[in-house]
């Protein structure tokens, strides 16, 4: 095949697919639910019209997102035919825009993309962004925070009381409000223990529909300590010294080797020397764990290779 014999081939196919987009008329092109409460369900009708002078098939109906579900009332269309197709959506749990799509395809391959909008609120007179905080990651002894913007929605001003955290880790401090909007600061504090913590900050208003305003809140902690080298690597019936430092306990850490032996050796400013060393020879290398505790706390879990 020559070359212009191939550009030939690549427009029809274009204008195929094209003709095939076209043969569909979808009224209203865009469904908008506008503003809706979240966890609830809402149905809307587009119209679709076969504006071809040939029948149409409609193979298929689907959302991009399992908060959709797409029927046609009727999936074969001669022409001038309309038929309703209803798209059911979730509002689900997550505030603000959200922007989908509804696909239908045709017999001869054709695709009619139908964009479906919806602004989801927990709170009806208020809007709130992010609506979920994830705070920054931080080590322990580190702070992390984060904004969010309270926004009453309609008229009047923003009426925001009292704000508190469920956390005795994360404080909430109210800013000044400008107009309709007030920003809170969500900090945690340096003193949070290692690991993940969920928390719940509560808002107080003025409005008798929404007295108070519950946004949750995720933060992680990174514990301080680190150790050197990491992975371990043991080889035979080998022994290894391993720095720990970033230590903030009273005493060394506890520790536990279920591949050999382990034992603090020497400490120094805000560290400890261990010595790790391999148990009895066996006939394979393995992976153990050296595990790193603060009381009863697991803080850091370290891999020692041994190799026989």
């Amino acid at each position: 095949m020559n070359r212009f014999h191939l550009i030939a081939v690549v427009l029809l196919a274009a204008l195929s697919a094209e003709s095939a987009r076209a043969q569909l008329r979808c009224d209203p092109a865009v469904v908008d639910f506008g503003r809706r409460p979240e966890n609830q369900e809402f149905t809307a009708q587009v119209r679709l019209t076969n504006v071809a002078a040939q029948p149409v098939r409609i193979l298929a109906a689907q959302g991009d997102c399992g908060c959709l579900s797409v029927a046609p009332d009727t999936w074969a269309l001669d022409p001038g035919q309309s038929t309703s197709l209803s798209i059911r959506m979730q509002s689900g749990g997550a505030e603000g825009s959200i922007e989908h799509r509804v696909v239908v395809t045709t017999a001869d391959g054709g695709n009619v993309a139908v964009p479906v909008r919806i602004d989801v609120f927990a709170f009806a007179n208020w809007s709130i962004q992010p609506s979920r905080i994830i705070l920054p990651s931080s080590r322990r002894g580190e702070p992390s925070s984060a904004e969010l913007r309270v926004t009453r929605i309609g008229s009047g001003q923003v009426g925001i009381g009292s704000v508190s955290s469920e956390s005795p880790f994360i404080t909430v401090t109210a800013g000044p409000s400008i107009g309709n909007t007030a920003t809170i600061r969500v900090t945690k504090l340096p003193g949070a223990p290692a690991g993940p913590s969920y928390a719940d900050i509560r808002i107080a208003t003025d409005d008798a529909s929404s007295p108070v305003l519950t946004v949750p809140v995720f933060a992680y902690t990174a514990s301080r300590l680190e150790v050197s080298p990491n992975p371990i690597i043991l080889g035979g019936s080998a022994a290894a010294d391993v720095r720990v430092t970033g230590w903030d306990g009273a005493g060394p850490p506890r520790a536990e080797f279920s591949g050999g032996t382990v034992r603090v050796t020497a400490s120094g400013k805000g560290g400890w020397i261990l010595r790790v060393a391999a148990g009895q020879p066996g006939s394979a290398s393995s992976v153990d764990r050296l595990l790193l505790y603060d009381g009863s706390e697991l803080v850091v879990s370290v891999p020692v290779v041994q190799r026989r």
